[in-house]
């Protein structure tokens, strides 16, 4: 995956690209939770299964979007724009 250079981006397109990362990162946290407590109760009820791990695996596609939203406000602040 080629990586995208934001300083070629107009502001308009970082406070878009920053909107839609932002309203993905609040879905990956709240599907997260609700699986994390899902999980806890399964656990007490039927005790560890494999499928316990499955919830984690959405902590590394959760920190790339908080790195990319990180990235995208860096780039807003250098621009002196307040997105």
């Amino acid at each position: 995956m080629e990586k995208e250079n934001l300083h070629e981006l107009s502001t308009e397109e970082l406070i878009k690209k920053k909107k839609s990362l932002n309203f993905a990162f609040g879905l990956m946290v709240g599907s997260l939770v609700i699986s994390l407590i899902i999980t806890i109760f399964q656990t007490i009820k039927n005790g560890f299964q494999l499928s316990n791990i499955i919830p984690f695996s959405f902590l590394p596609i959760t920190a790339i979007i908080y790195n990319s939203i990180t990235n995208i406000n860096k780039e807003l602040k250098s621009r002196n724009v307040n997105g």
